[in-house]
């Protein structure tokens, strides 16, 4: 069985509305839902977030990255609308090489918390 490169995913964005808040973020395999890898960061004063995953997406599959700035600082989930915590998906198409997401604050909110 021969082994399958990996490549890394970085992900970048303007958050300013955010600043303060923990960010958490979820890569997600699409073919069977599996969670690959999360991580987290708050979200520094100038909305700037940066979140990079190394050696975590193999070629030839699909992704998603699923995120929520946790708004109500309960470390959960719980949302998304502009009440509870706001929550994006960017799908990242089959894997040939790294991949690079950028994406800035908006209100196109998606359910993503059952990946958390």
């Amino acid at each position: 069985c021969g082994s399958f490169p990996t490549r890394d995913l970085s992900f970048a964005g303007a958050y300013l509305p955010h600043a303060g808040q923990t960010m958490y973020a979820a890569l997600v395999r699409e073919i069977d839902s599996r969670l690959v890898a999360s991580t987290s960061t708050v979200v520094p004063a100038g909305g700037a977030v940066s979140l990079p995953l190394a050696g975590r997406l193999q070629d030839g599959l699909s992704y998603r990255w699923d995120y929520f700035a946790d708004t109500n600082a309960d470390g959960l989930c719980t949302g998304p609308s502009f009440v509870e915590d706001h929550a994006w998906q960017i799908q990242v198409p089959e894997v040939d090489g790294n991949v690079i997401l950028s994406r800035d604050h908006d209100t196109a909110f998606a359910a993503v918390c059952a990946s958390f």
